[in-house]
């Protein structure tokens, strides 16, 4: 099947991975990477080496990443979601959506906040 894979920051709860995963969502985590402790920009480096779409609820990634899209340095995408504004059930349903929803590159470049609608 062609579709998005994550990588999951070190601040995404980790009953978000899980859940996701049940629902055949492809997640990877910086820790099982063994890049648990990389400066965010490294981990934008990363996600493109794996084309995965990175996952976040970091305020300091979001604004990263802000700056990278300003710039217009290309990066493999990312979503951005605040720490407790949505349910675990809610974050699962909405980056499953956008993980079966979208092809491959297609977030490339691009930030992306949660909630969708």
């Amino acid at each position: 099947m062609n579709v998005l894979r994550f990588y999951m920051d070190q601040n995404v709860h980790g009953d978000l991975t899980h859940g996701l995963r049940q629902h055949q969502v492809d997640c990877l985590t910086l820790e099982e990477d063994d890049h648990k402790d990389s400066p965010d920009e490294q981990g934008l480096y990363r996600a493109m080496e794996l084309q995965r779409v990175v996952v976040i609820s970091d305020a300091d990634f979001l604004r990263i990443t802000t700056r990278w899209v300003r710039a217009g340095r290309k990066f493999s995408g990312v979503v951005y979601f605040a720490q407790h504004r949505l349910s675990i059930g809610m974050l699962i349903e909405q980056l499953e959506f956008i993980a079966f929803a979208s092809l491959p590159g297609e977030l490339d470049s691009v930030l992306k906040r949660l909630p969708l609608f």
